[in-house]
């Protein structure tokens, strides 16, 4: 089966499902949005110094890893500014902007 997802903006089922397709919406509506890390990043929270609360601003250009920028954040209940080909002269800036507490650009 292939799942597909109505435009609808308020995310209501799909008027009519084509067959061999299920409605996305209805299949995972009933399924919380709980993150429970695994404990599967290489790279861990405590070793970068990500603590509870922060906002941090990764490059991902030194971080290329996604289990690395995506769950060491998580498993520390951190959030996460990601950026993609950073301009470092406009890093201050922009963790003004995001207001950041920790900036890892390795």
């Amino acid at each position: 089966m292939v799942g597909r997802v109505g435009l609808h903006p308020l995310g209501l089922p799909l008027r009519e499902v084509p067959p061999g397709y299920l409605d996305f919406a209805v299949e995972v509506r009933g399924y919380g949005d709980a993150y429970r890390p695994t404990g599967s990043a290489s790279v861990s929270p405590g070793s970068l110094g990500i603590t509870a609360g922060e906002r941090v601003l990764i490059d991902v250009g030194a971080y290329p890893d996604p289990a690395d920028w995506l769950l060491a954040p998580l498993a520390a209940g951190a959030s996460t500014v990601l950026c993609g080909q950073l301009d470092r002269s406009l890093l201050a800036k922009r963790a003004e902007t995001e207001r950041v507490s920790r900036i890892l650009v390795g």
